[in-house]
């Protein structure tokens, strides 16, 4: 088995794999989550817990992003750390994320 990388690298293995199944502008998109919110948070992680996952919702969500849009970004890192388990790069994990209830 592979040593597992970082998030970091994954995250670009995983965008070259985007590149050519996905629009252009959805890649854009994919592209820039990556880079101004789960690189700054996860870059040289080589494993991501529930717990860390989850406390990075609850940061976004009170620096006032969106419910959407965090959900949007969680659904990115999520299919990043699936593909890295899928290609034996990083450990997958299933997480189980609460969003709080709007008020």
């Amino acid at each position: 088995m592979q040593e597992n990388l970082t998030f970091g690298h994954v995250a670009e293995l995983w965008k070259e794999a985007k590149r050519n199944v996905v629009k252009q502008s959805t890649f854009c998109a994919y592209a820039l989550i990556v880079q101004s919110h789960l690189l700054p948070a996860f870059d040289k992680s080589t494993v991501i817990s529930e717990r860390e996952a989850q406390q990075f919702v609850f940061d976004k969500l009170a620096a006032g992003l969106s419910r959407k849009s965090v959900h949007d970004i969680v659904a990115v890192l999520k299919s990043i750390v699936k593909f890295g388990g899928k290609h034996s790069l990083f450990p997958a994990s299933q997480w189980d994320i609460a969003y709080p209830t709007e008020s």
